[in-house]
């Protein structure tokens, strides 16, 4: 009976391996990415509804957010391009292609930080006094449960 077990949990565990493994990059639409995608559109929502956002604020939102998509959608492709490339050259074992690519999806990821973070830029100085300070105090809120999530995860 044992045997069968651990023979059966060697089986799921191979076949999960394969599934993990043939499952698409970080920018691609398994289901990982579709749940965090519907977090991150719910947290949105959130956002609105809780810094009290006009109508305009909204549509200036949306503008600014689909301007720094858009901007940064030919960088994402090359992500991609990138990672798959780095993909084959940790295959062939090529520890210098390695070195190289990772330099440049390290700084293709900058690139798109970047444009992320000028879009937030943007968006935060269309808001209100009290509207920054209330989105100020739930980053803050969000911090402070990240880290005692992360002293839990040690702490085990």
């Amino acid at each position: 009976m044992k045997f069968r077990l651990i023979v059966g949990s060697m089986v799921l565990f191979l076949a999960a391996s394969l599934v993990w493994a043939q499952a698409p990059g970080r920018m691609g639409a398994g289901p990982r990415q579709q749940m965090l995608a519907q977090r991150l559109a719910q947290m949105k929502r959130n956002n609105a509804k809780g810094l009290g956002l006009t109508p305009e604020q909204k549509a200036k939102d949306k503008t600014i957010r689909e301007q720094a998509r858009l901007s940064a959608q030919p960088t994402v492709d090359k992500l991609r391009q990138n990672r798959e490339a780095l993909n084959a050259a940790v295959k062939a074992g090529d520890a210098a292609k390695i070195a190289a690519l990772s330099k440049t999806q390290g700084e293709l990821q900058g690139e798109v930080l970047a444009i992320r973070g000028q879009a937030q830029a943007q968006v935060y100085a269309g808001l209100t006094n009290e509207q920054r300070q209330k989105l100020d105090e739930r980053q803050s809120r969000m911090k402070q449960r990240l880290e005692r999530l992360q002293a839990k995860r040690t702490n085990k």
